[in-house]
């Protein structure tokens, strides 16, 4: 599921007429947001206790509030499922399911491939196996420094 979302950032960028920078902005908090998910996934990976498993849950978390929050820029999703990320994301259901991390991972990882699928089909891309963190990271990492300045990422808004 990751590379397909990076995937399909990439293809947003291709055919975006918003200015680069503001762009270039939105992928470099994109992959942050990946970087400290993967983060948390090995904290959780070495060591299996109730904290760092809560701790990845709220790291996943994150990401959909990050692709909530950068979808006007990025326009990632098709507008039907953007108004579901924004429902998913502001829902009482969400809010409740923090204080069982175990679930919510599980509700937050069924909707972000769902979205993800959907959204790859919208777009044409071709169906892949879903991978974990660090390719989605290698990928997106590659793709900033072919596609970003420094300019771009770190200069005026």
């Amino acid at each position: 599921m990751w590379t397909k979302l990076i995937d399909i950032v990439e293809t947003r960028w291709n055919e975006s007429q918003i200015p680069k920078h503001r762009l270039a902005k939105a992928i470099n908090t994109l992959y942050g947001s990946i970087h400290n998910c993967h983060i948390a996934f090995q904290y959780f990976e070495n060591d299996r206790s109730e904290q760092n498993f809560a701790n990845f849950a709220f790291a996943i978390d994150g990401i959909i509030s990050t692709l909530k929050n950068l979808h006007p820029t990025l326009q990632i999703f098709d507008s039907e499922l953007a108004d579901r990320l924004n429902n998913y994301a502001l829902g009482a259901d969400r809010i409740n399911a923090m204080s069982n991390p175990r679930y919510l991972v599980t509700s937050q990882i069924r909707f972000l491939r769902e979205l993800v699928r959907k959204e790859s089909g919208i777009i044409g891309l071709p169906e892949e196996e879903f991978t974990a963190f660090g390719g989605a990271k290698e990928q997106l990492c590659k793709f900033i420094r072919t596609n970003l300045t420094m300019d771009e990422i770190f200069g005026p808004p």
